[in-house]
């Protein structure tokens, strides 16, 4: 992993959305300056702590700006007046509890110029640089976003991986794709808008690239609260909803029943809290109500049918995976469109 300072000035834009960050904030925009970013766009989304008066101190370099919201905006909305307010068009979205290596950008950069339609991601480390904390998600069928590579060391041979997501967590766009993509769905107030922008993006044909030697840290904690359970769980209603008609919800539905089991299996486990979200989330299926955005041939193809095991506790467990990835293998295949 690369360790030496940038000091080239590059023409690219960082994009930070800040709430309650100030654990965090002052480390992240040190590592950004010293990435070389020209532009950095702090959008503060109405914190009640120390963060806007870390930033301010911050203010007397040119290359950074501060847009307070009154009001918690939630994560796609802040960035994407970040991206409206940009004047690069290379952009990076980065969250405040992360570090950055000083050649990473400059490496996202370059593999933007790759290609017309491309989607950069760097390795996103713990935040002890140790091991991934992901290499971007796994774009599921049934809508599930997963972590992809997480544990890995590293020291890992980052060249024999590829993805079909980007994670919220960093990735680079140019401003003119993200735009043309449509941005981040503003339904989404907190966790699963990375995984609807990038099946839109895969329908558009863009394509993710995966960048070794491009290094971000994340203090990113393996904990699951109902909260976040509630809100994975709406943002994948979500989704099916706005890329499937009825009939395809039909034809995967012996995958979304798998899902569901998995779904309600993990609500029992983890007790009431996360029974009544379950419960919660269901009742109002029907209240939610995307505007349609067409599943198409392109799109399906692209998106995985593998939920990896990392999480399973023995042997009996992994067979169980594996049976379910190929009950999942084979009703995608048989999708008539």
């Amino acid at each position: 992993m690369a360790k030496s300072m940038s000091s080239e000035s590059l023409p690219l834009t960082v994009i930070v959305v800040t709430y309650n960050h100030q654990k965090y904030i002052a480390e992240c925009i040190k590592s950004i300056l010293s990435a070389g970013a020209n532009e950095i766009i702090i959008i503060d989304n109405a914190s009640t702590d120390n963060t806007i008066s870390i930033v301010e101190s911050f203010l007397n370099n040119h290359a950074l700006r501060l847009v307070q919201n009154k009001v918690n905006l939630g994560y796609g909305s802040a960035v994407n007046i970040g991206v409206r307010l940009a004047n690069n068009e290379t952009i990076i979205i980065q969250n405040p509890d992360t570090i950055v290596n000083p050649n990473c950008y400059q490496l996202l950069h370059r593999s933007l110029l790759s290609g017309d339609k491309i989607i950069s991601s760097p390795i996103i480390m713990m935040y002890d640089g140790t091991i991934v904390n992901t290499l971007g998600n796994i774009e599921h069928f049934t809508g599930l976003g997963l972590i992809n590579g997480i544990g890995l060391p590293a020291h890992t041979d980052f060249s024999k991986y590829s993805i079909n997501g980007i994670s919220g967590a960093c990735f680079a766009i140019f401003r003119k794709n993200y735009l043309e993509i449509g941005g981040f769905d503003e339904n989404f107030f907190c966790y699963m808008e990375d995984v609807e922008l990038s099946w839109r993006a895969l329908s558009l044909d863009y394509q993710f690239i995966l960048v070794p030697g491009a290094f971000i840290n994340h203090d990113y904690q393996i904990k699951l609260t109902s909260e976040k359970f509630f809100q994975l769980e709406k943002g994948r209603y979500y989704i099916l909803k706005k890329f499937l008609t009825r009939r395809e919800i039909i034809s995967i539905l012996p995958s979304l029943i798998i899902v569901e089991i998995l779904s309600f299996t993990l609500a029992l486990i983890n007790g009431n809290d996360f029974i009544k979200k379950k419960v919660e989330i269901l009742f109002k299926i029907n209240s939610i109500k995307p505007v349609p955005f067409k599943w198409n041939a392109r799109l399906l193809s692209s998106l995985d049918t593998n939920v990896p095991d990392i999480f399973t506790l023995n042997k009996s467990h992994k067979n169980l995976f594996k049976l379910i990835n190929l009950l999942f293998l084979i009703n995608k295949m048989v999708i008539k469109k």
